[in-house]
């Protein structure tokens, strides 16, 4: 249901003239924030414990725009030839996911 309500929000008027990027970062931006205030309600389980707190702080680092690029490489020739072009965000993204 979360996702149908932040794909049907692309077509809001404050949405209007944003690239396909732009509504992407934004709606992952939002789902991950979505899923971290759910996980205060204590559920159990891997991803509950590992992935949402992961995906959570992830969301409210400098880095979204990087991950959200570097999980669009496969499939748009516009986030390979971003990555290129930003290899120390790149570099920063990757020190962060190691610390």
């Amino acid at each position: 249901m979360m996702i149908t309500m932040l794909t049907a929000s692309n077509t809001l008027k404050e949405n209007e003239g944003k690239s396909q990027e732009e509504l992407f970062f934004s709606n992952t931006e939002s789902f991950f924030n979505i899923l971290g205030e759910l996980k205060k309600k204590k559920s159990e389980g891997l991803w509950w414990e590992f992935y949402i707190p992961f995906f959570y702080e992830l969301a409210n680092t400098e880095h979204l725009e990087t991950y959200c690029y570097y999980i669009s490489q496969s499939s748009s020739d516009l986030s390979v030839n971003w990555l290129a072009s930003n290899e120390k965000q790149v570099e920063q993204f990757n020190k962060w996911l190691s610390e």
